[in-house]
């Protein structure tokens, strides 16, 4: 479902209209895209209830039921290439995203004033959300994964967002990234790399990031395609508040202090 809420934030949303409900009043009910790897989802299932809650916080679109969320607080395995925070960032932007949507899309302009205004002082992480109704998202993702094991996540994300989605162009994206095409082909159909892209649905629905683009500045959400004031206004109180701080351990800590379950679900050592 696409929807533009209230405040011009787009926004697409995994999600189905009631009857009777209308333009202004839409009932939908968030739904988990069935991960590709069964061995992904290891440890418990926990209810959360969500009454009267904005669907990732957009307009009128509305949860009223109680979610099933694969609660992945240390039973999944980690990211199969965690990127690494830069010695010298202070904030790090983790997107919640889907290659085939139009909003995301639409986000990455702001996502790259955003690197080009503060350079290695900024962190991006990608967290993969595959909604069900987009058809090549979820090989979409894979690719980026694969990429990633050849160090090429977020280069192969950005052309991800620039072109079409089909295995001929992902593998002309891998030759203009210098990748080993045997190696590349083989892990985007490894059940390793769609573990991983099943781990990150599970973390983005534990987050509540049903819609995409979701976006987190050092724990704190920003929901949907929005201007880049709205991400300045978070990140300029971290720059002055960091000091000479700097680095992954510094990230994390404020994660942990400004949002404890994403700071569990992507940052802490599984034990």
């Amino acid at each position: 479902m696409r929807l533009r809420a209230r405040g011009a934030v787009d926004v697409e949303v995994d999600a189905r209209e009631e009857a009777g409900g209308g333009a202004d009043a839409v009932d939908a009910r968030a739904r988990a895209t069935r991960p590709q790897s069964t061995h992904a989802l290891r440890g418990t299932i926990a209810p959360a209830t969500i009454a009267d809650t904005n669907v990732a916080g957009y307009g009128p679109c509305m949860v009223r039921s109680t979610l099933v969320i694969l609660f992945v607080l240390f039973a999944l395995p980690t990211h199969a290439a965690p990127p690494e925070v830069p010695a010298h960032a202070v904030v790090e932007l983790v997107e919640v995203t889907d290659f085939q949507c139009p909003f995301c899309k639409r986000a990455q302009v702001v996502v790259g004033q955003l690197v080009a205004r503060y350079g290695d002082k900024l962190s991006l992480r990608l967290v993969h959300q595959p909604l069900s109704f987009h058809a090549r998202a979820e090989e979409a993702a894979r690719v980026a994964e694969a990429a990633a094991l050849q160090g090429q996540r977020l280069p192969m994300a950005a052309l991800l967002f620039s072109g079409a989605l089909d295995h001929d162009t992902y593998l002309r994206y891998a030759l203009e990234l210098g990748l080993d095409l045997t190696r590349f082909d083989r892990d985007l159909r490894s059940a390793a790399v769609a573990a991983t892209v099943a781990h990150d649905q599970a973390t983005a629905i534990a987050l509540g990031a049903t819609g995409t683009p979701t976006f987190f500045v050092n724990g704190q959400l920003i929901r949907g395609a929005q201007p880049i004031e709205a991400f300045v206004e978070l990140i300029a109180p971290e720059l002055a508040l960091a000091g000479d701080r700097s680095g992954p351990a510094w990230i994390a800590q404020r994660t942990r202090t400004i949002n404890p379950r994403l700071y569990q679900l992507v940052y802490a050592a599984p034990e």
